[in-house]
């Protein structure tokens, strides 16, 4: 099925019709997608656990854009791993502002909603005054952010004004968060900032804040459950580094992507301990919590606090499967 804008029906039902898609929903601004609560609908056979769920483009910071293949069994850990850390409710409303191709809006909002049976709402496009009145008009719990919007939030007249009383918790990715913006907006709105790091080839998430627990500003969180996170030497990306030493980021864990689109050499670079992609560049401490600066990734839940302190080169190998966890 393909879900689209009522001002592309006719170019989505072209495309359905070249490839075979059978079924599309057209929505219109301010429509909900609920037509179909009351019908009887044949499902689908379930698809098979390492069957291509999701083709995930990266971002192209240091080159051109790569297709990230992520199997359904993949992306549902990773869900489920987020949940360990982040629980909701089942009556969430959730706003996205962010591209719903990107993968941060895609696992927070479009992934996030039907799985704990939210509503997840939709703005066509950022503006501060939409995103403002949506926040008090459909008593938004749950809003992805980024510290661009949180910065471009606070920015605005309509601020001052805005009823934040239904929001319950705000999320924090694509770069990092100043603890002087999460203090603001924090004090502003009486609302708390959990920040997360991910990548489009981890699925996309590989460590957040929690919830309920530890939280630590200026850090990016612990490792998510089955996700094992080393910091390494930026050289060659096998010497792990002390507590506190800047290095990048390498990880393993169950919600890896299964490789490259159409390009088993770089696959295979990421499957040892060379090959870089694009990377952040991290530090961890000794309390489980990932701070803004250069990490990797490994599958353990409670060993690294990382911090990311801006985009350098990457290195994400993933960690030799003969090391296993302990």
């Amino acid at each position: 099925m393909i879900v689209c804008d009522g001002a592309l029906q006719d170019l989505v039902g072209s495309l359905a019709a070249e490839f075979g898609i059978s079924r599309t929903m057209v929505v219109d601004a301010g429509s909900r997608l609920i037509r179909w609560a009351s019908q009887r609908l044949a499902l689908p056979a379930f698809p098979e656990a390492d069957a291509l769920a999701i083709l995930q483009y990266t971002g192209g910071t240091t080159g051109r854009s790569k297709g990230v293949n992520l199997t359904h069994r993949a992306m549902s850990i990773n869900v489920a791993q987020r949940e360990a850390l982040l629980p909701c409710g089942d009556d969430e409303n959730i706003l996205i502002v962010t591209p719903i191709y990107h993968s941060y809006a895609i696992s927070m909002g479009l992934l996030l909603a039907p799985y704990c049976r939210g509503t997840l709402s939709i703005l066509p496009r950022y503006r501060p005054e939409d995103t403002l009145r949506t926040i008090e008009a459909h008593r938004v719990t749950l809003f992805a952010g980024s510290p661009t919007l949180f910065v471009g939030l606070m920015s605005h007249d309509a601020f001052a004004t805005t009823n934040f009383a239904s929001l319950r918790l705000c999320f924090s990715g694509s770069s990092a968060l100043r603890m002087e913006t999460m203090r603001r907006w924090e004090a502003a709105t009486r609302c708390t900032i959990c920040e997360g790091y991910g990548q489009s080839e981890a699925g996309p998430i590989l460590t957040f804040n929690p919830r309920d627990g530890i939280r630590k500003q200026g850090s990016v969180g612990v490792p998510l459950p089955l996700t094992e996170v080393q910091i390494v030497d930026s050289e060659a990306g096998t010497r792990r580094l002390a507590p506190n030493e800047p290095g990048e980021i390498r990880a393993r864990g169950p919600q890896i992507m299964s490789g490259y689109r159409n390009r088993p050499e770089e696959t295979a670079g990421r499957s040892g301990t060379a090959g870089s992609t694009p990377a952040t560049s991290a530090r961890s401490t000794r309390t489980a919590i990932c701070s803004s600066s250069t990490a990797r990734r490994t599958w353990r839940s409670s060993a690294v606090s990382m911090s990311i302190h801006g985009r350098s080169r990457r290195r994400c190998a993933r960690i030799p499967p003969s090391r296993k966890p302990r």
